[in-house]
Protein backbone atom coordinates (compact mmCIF):
# COMPACT_ATOMS: atom_id res chain seq x y z
CA UNK A 1 0.00 0.00 0.00
CA UNK A 2 1.52 3.31 -1.04
CA UNK A 3 -0.96 5.76 0.46
CA UNK A 4 -4.37 6.10 2.08
CA UNK A 5 -7.02 8.68 1.17
CA UNK A 6 -9.65 9.79 3.69
CA UNK A 7 -10.91 13.30 3.07
CA UNK A 8 -13.98 15.47 2.56
CA UNK A 9 -13.90 18.34 0.07
CA UNK A 10 -16.62 20.27 -1.76
CA UNK A 11 -19.47 18.09 -0.41
CA UNK A 12 -17.71 14.87 -1.53
CA UNK A 13 -16.17 12.32 0.78
CA UNK A 14 -13.33 10.10 -0.52
CA UNK A 15 -11.68 7.09 1.05
CA UNK A 16 -9.36 4.56 -0.51
CA UNK A 17 -5.80 3.43 -1.01
CA UNK A 18 -3.01 3.28 -3.56
CA UNK A 19 -1.47 -0.12 -4.19
CA UNK A 20 1.69 -1.32 -5.89
CA UNK A 21 3.95 -4.36 -5.79
CA UNK A 22 6.98 -3.46 -3.63
CA UNK A 23 9.14 -5.86 -5.64
CA UNK A 24 8.64 -3.78 -8.79
CA UNK A 25 10.08 -0.32 -9.56
CA UNK A 26 7.89 2.48 -8.13
CA UNK A 27 6.53 3.59 -11.50
CA UNK A 28 6.06 0.12 -13.01
CA UNK A 29 2.45 -0.43 -11.89
CA UNK A 30 0.12 1.26 -9.46
CA UNK A 31 -3.62 1.11 -8.77
CA UNK A 32 -5.76 3.46 -6.73
CA UNK A 33 -9.07 2.21 -5.36
CA UNK A 34 -11.49 4.81 -3.98
CA UNK A 35 -15.05 5.10 -2.77
CA UNK A 36 -16.41 8.58 -3.46
CA UNK A 37 -19.67 9.70 -1.83
CA UNK A 38 -21.65 12.77 -2.81
CA UNK A 39 -22.78 14.02 0.60
CA UNK A 40 -25.80 15.91 -0.80
CA UNK A 41 -27.36 13.07 -2.82
CA UNK A 42 -25.85 10.03 -1.04
CA UNK A 43 -24.66 8.59 -4.38
CA UNK A 44 -21.53 6.44 -4.08
CA UNK A 45 -19.01 5.71 -6.85
CA UNK A 46 -16.26 3.10 -6.87
CA UNK A 47 -13.29 4.51 -8.78
CA UNK A 48 -10.29 2.47 -9.93
CA UNK A 49 -7.38 4.37 -11.42
CA UNK A 50 -4.43 2.40 -12.67
CA UNK A 51 -1.32 2.71 -14.73
CA UNK A 52 1.36 0.31 -15.77
CA UNK A 53 4.65 0.50 -17.58
CA UNK A 54 5.83 -2.26 -19.89
CA UNK A 55 8.70 -4.25 -18.49
CA UNK A 56 11.91 -3.97 -20.51
CA UNK A 57 12.44 -7.70 -19.82
CA UNK A 58 9.43 -8.73 -21.93
CA UNK A 59 10.26 -10.79 -24.96
CA UNK A 60 8.87 -10.01 -28.43
CA UNK A 61 5.94 -12.45 -28.11
CA UNK A 62 4.82 -10.98 -24.77
CA UNK A 63 5.10 -7.44 -26.18
CA UNK A 64 2.98 -8.43 -29.17
CA UNK A 65 0.43 -10.11 -26.87
CA UNK A 66 0.15 -6.95 -24.78
CA UNK A 67 -0.37 -4.80 -27.86
CA UNK A 68 -3.06 -7.13 -29.18
CA UNK A 69 -4.92 -7.98 -25.96
CA UNK A 70 -3.51 -6.16 -22.92
CA UNK A 71 -5.56 -2.97 -22.77
CA UNK A 72 -8.80 -4.77 -23.63
CA UNK A 73 -8.23 -7.32 -20.87
CA UNK A 74 -7.29 -4.57 -18.42
CA UNK A 75 -10.52 -2.64 -19.12
CA UNK A 76 -12.54 -5.86 -18.89
CA UNK A 77 -11.04 -6.50 -15.44
CA UNK A 78 -12.00 -3.01 -14.24
CA UNK A 79 -15.57 -3.45 -15.53
CA UNK A 80 -15.79 -6.81 -13.75
CA UNK A 81 -14.64 -5.17 -10.49
CA UNK A 82 -17.38 -2.55 -10.75
CA UNK A 83 -20.07 -5.10 -11.64
CA UNK A 84 -19.07 -7.38 -8.75
CA UNK A 85 -19.07 -4.51 -6.26
CA UNK A 86 -22.49 -3.38 -7.53
CA UNK A 87 -23.87 -6.92 -7.21
CA UNK A 88 -22.45 -7.35 -3.68
CA UNK A 89 -23.96 -4.04 -2.54
CA UNK A 90 -27.35 -4.88 -4.06
CA UNK A 91 -27.29 -8.31 -2.40
CA UNK A 92 -26.45 -6.81 1.01
CA UNK A 93 -29.18 -4.16 0.64
CA UNK A 94 -31.62 -6.99 -0.15
CA UNK A 95 -30.66 -8.71 3.12
CA UNK A 96 -28.20 -11.34 1.88
CA UNK A 97 -25.30 -12.33 4.11
CA UNK A 98 -21.73 -11.74 3.03
CA UNK A 99 -20.05 -14.54 1.07
CA UNK A 100 -16.98 -16.32 2.41
CA UNK A 101 -13.88 -14.32 1.58
CA UNK A 102 -11.71 -17.25 0.42
CA UNK A 103 -12.71 -20.49 -1.30
CA UNK A 104 -10.43 -23.42 -2.06
CA UNK A 105 -10.70 -25.93 -4.87
CA UNK A 106 -8.00 -28.47 -4.06
CA UNK A 107 -4.78 -26.49 -3.72
CA UNK A 108 -6.14 -23.60 -5.81
CA UNK A 109 -7.42 -20.47 -4.03
CA UNK A 110 -10.33 -18.93 -5.90
CA UNK A 111 -10.50 -15.16 -5.83
CA UNK A 112 -12.93 -13.52 -5.86
CA UNK A 113 -15.09 -15.90 -3.87
CA UNK A 114 -18.17 -17.30 -5.55
CA UNK A 115 -16.43 -18.45 -8.74
CA UNK A 116 -15.53 -21.94 -9.88
CA UNK A 117 -12.85 -23.22 -12.27
CA UNK A 118 -13.98 -23.53 -15.88
CA UNK A 119 -12.90 -25.90 -18.64
CA UNK A 120 -10.59 -23.15 -19.92
CA UNK A 121 -8.68 -23.22 -16.63
CA UNK A 122 -7.42 -26.69 -17.55
CA UNK A 123 -5.52 -25.09 -20.45
CA UNK A 124 -3.84 -22.47 -18.27
CA UNK A 125 -0.06 -22.55 -18.26
CA UNK A 126 1.01 -22.72 -14.65
CA UNK A 127 4.33 -20.97 -14.14
CA UNK A 128 5.66 -20.19 -10.70
CA UNK A 129 8.65 -17.89 -10.73
CA UNK A 130 9.90 -17.15 -7.21
CA UNK A 131 10.73 -13.52 -6.61
CA UNK A 132 8.53 -11.98 -9.30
Amino acid sequence: MTHVVDETRAARSRCGAGLRDPRRPPRARQDELELVKDLASGAVEFVITGFSQRSPALGPIARLGWRLFGRRIQLHFYRQCGARLRRLVQDRLAGATAAASVLHEGDLVLAPSGIHPTAGDLLTVRWHHPGT
